[in-house]
């Protein structure tokens, strides 16, 4: 069975992920379940917070890339401010119950520490209302999907760079070229990549001004990571 047939809409499950409520709901208490689970795991146990929460972040991060791909490749119709189908939204709202549980712990965070992720926060905010609008626009799923996409082509070498370093790996061969791979993909999708798509997004007649600013929104974002990265040479991070 391939992911394309788990997507199919004509399953329940499909089409009651695919509302607002009780899709977000439904997602909300599975990420909650996993990252219970996560929080226990032996490997991670005696890890801290921040550690556990990236481990989280890394099934999401995952499951949006490999799902995304799955719904462009299985949507050929699939057009920049399109409308959208119960497969886009379903997953769409998998990943809004986790920006809405993974909000609360970095605004906790926040509270507990007295420094803010504005970063983390200002993205997860960006595509909470991305979504959003697309539940009352009608439009802009696929555009979305695309985003996902280039957000987290990086990821999985930045996840495998990251445990490598928290477990003592990182100067093992894979884990040198996970850290060269992450920055090279991380760069592409930054600079090559993101630019042509928010274009096309802004210049859409159909897309709702919300989709074009979460857009640039996130882009900025993203071009800031560059600027702390590559500018202030700073270690870089997922």
């Amino acid at each position: 069975m391939t992911i394309y047939n788990l997507l199919m809409p004509e399953w329940g499950f499909v089409r009651q992920m695919a509302r607002p409520f009780p899709g977000v709901v439904i997602a909300i208490y599975i990420w909650h379940g996993v990252s219970e689970t996560i929080f226990e795991m032996p490997a991670l146990r005696m890890k801290n917070s921040k550690t556990k929460n990236i481990a989280v972040a890394f099934v999401h991060d995952s499951g949006a890339l490999l799902l995304s791909l799955a719904v462009l490749a299985s949507d050929p119709g699939i057009q920049i401010g399109g409308p959208n189908s119960a497969r886009q939204l379903a997953v769409l709202n998998s990943s809004l119950g986790y920006f809405l549980a993974d909000g609360v712990y970095w605004v906790g965070d926040g509270i507990k520490n007295g420094k803010w992720n504005t970063r983390m926060l200002s993205h997860h905010a960006l595509c909470v209302a991305g979504i959003v609008s697309c539940w009352v626009s009608g439009r802009g799923a696929g555009d979305l999907h695309l985003g996902m996409v280039l957000m987290h082509l990086s990821s999985p070498f930045g996840y495998a760079r990251y445990f490598a370093k928290e477990f003592g790996l990182e100067h093992l061969p894979w884990a040198q070229a996970c850290a060269g791979l992450y920055l090279a993909t991380k760069l592409i999708a930054i600079l090559l990549l993101s630019p042509p798509v928010v274009l096309l997004m802004i210049l859409s007649r159909d897309n709702a001004l919300v989709i074009k600013l979460c857009g640039v929104g996130i882009l900025l974002i993203n071009l800031a990571w560059l600027h702390t990265t590559a500018v202030k040479q700073r270690d870089y991070t997922i």
